[in-house]
């Protein structure tokens, strides 16, 4: 090999050594090129082998596959998936000063009086939040007033949310002042919108300005129609739990015998019992003549002309106000913005807060004008 070397001319051997130099340049470029290629082809796999095997619950038939799955999202080996995430130290402390943000823009709770027109006092009470253009009014029932759970489970959402608060006894009820005798639909409707006007006159967050998401149970469904019909102005929207409209009517007097009813009209009152539970109710021919002079029911479809976005739940195993009846108050409802919510037993709380927020959220725009 040396002979062959040392035979071949200088400038050839020069030129030899530049081409060796070269091919060996070439052959170490093309092997890292395949190594990379490798390198893709290995990761690109592992990708497709995650997306079959790791996220295969994305493509079952449970409420979990609408979200799509992440490696962030998944569990870690040996959790749960259906386990609750752990928080980050980071994220308690923003969710715990987010919290103490909301607790401070709380002006305060506050029970008071509002003055009727006729010297009557009416009982209130107030949960008012800074800077909030929102509020929620809750109507309770006869039996219940304005202590009930309900109430302090809408009460709570409020200042969870930052939303105002507002719930007052009925005139003649809780410790709101009034004879039971002069208690009816009428007066109860007109101190609402009263109370709607005097309080919170600046809060007007809904479309048009229209004011507030009255939250009604049992004879609060039956007011909030009215008010609703009378003033859509102050009504943003609707939820009723276990509404009773025209109960006076069609479930109260209907199902008494004929000698209580005399009794009820010659003497003006009579306490009766109602319902599985034998509740005791007072009942006052006022209330019976005055609530024939304000039912909901009769007119059929579309034939009530309330437009906000209304939310009615009822429990099916109701004992005193069939289930029916809210489905006849959606069906008169000129609004197409209804949904119905039967829970089979009880009454949900998510049902009541989703209803408060659907309304809220089906009716925001509004824009003062200055």
């Amino acid at each position: 090999q040396l002979l062959v070397l040392s035979t071949i001319p200088p400038t050839m051997a020069s030129s030899i050594a530049k081409l060796t130099i070269v091919s060996v340049v070439f052959i170490l470029f093309s092997t890292s090129v395949v190594a990379f290629q490798s390198n893709k082809v290995s990761l690109a796999f592992h990708r497709f082998s995650y997306g079959v095997t790791g996220r295969q619950h994305s493509f079952s038939s449970s409420p979990r596959s609408l979200h799509s799955a992440t490696p962030n999202n998944e569990p870690e080996e040996g959790q749960n998936a259906d386990a609750p995430k752990k928080r980050s130290p980071v994220k308690k402390a923003a969710s715990k000063k987010s919290e103490e943000s909301k607790a401070e823009r709380i002006v305060g709770e506050s029970n008071n009086f509002m003055l009727t027109a006729d010297g009557h006092r009416i009982a209130y009470t107030q949960c008012l939040v800074e800077n909030s253009n929102e509020v929620v009014v809750y109507l309770p029932n006869l039996a219940d007033g304005r202590t009930s759970p309900s109430a302090s489970q809408c009460k709570e959402y409020c200042v969870q949310n930052s939303l105002n608060f507002l719930c007052a006894d009925w005139f003649g009820r809780g410790e709101s002042s009034g004879k039971l005798m002069e208690a009816t639909l009428t007066r109860w409707t007109n101190d609402t919108i009263a109370f709607l006007n005097e309080h919170m006159p600046d809060v007007k967050g809904g479309i048009g300005g229209a004011k507030a998401v009255l939250v009604g149970s049992g004879v609060g469904v039956w007011v909030s129609v009215l008010v609703a019909m009378r003033r859509p102005d102050l009504v943003r929207g609707i939820v009723g739990i276990g509404g009773d409209p025209d109960f006076t009517e069609d479930l109260l007097w209907k199902g008494l015998p004929e000698k209580t009813k005399n009794e009820i009209m010659e003497r003006g009152y009579k306490e009766i019992q109602w319902g599985n539970k034998n509740a005791t109710y007072p009942v006052t021919s006022t209330l019976i003549e005055d609530g024939r002079s304000n039912l909901v029911l009769r007119g059929g479809p579309r034939s009530l002309p309330i437009r906000c976005p209304v939310r009615l739940i009822h429990c099916m195993n109701d004992d005193e106000v069939p289930v029916e009846t809210s489905l006849k108050l959606a069906e008169c409802l000129e609004s197409r913005n209804v949904v119905v919510t039967m829970p089979k037993e009880g009454l949900e709380t998510v049902s009541i807060v989703n209803g408060i927020r659907q309304c809220f959220e089906f009716t925001e725009g509004y824009f003062v004008r200055t």
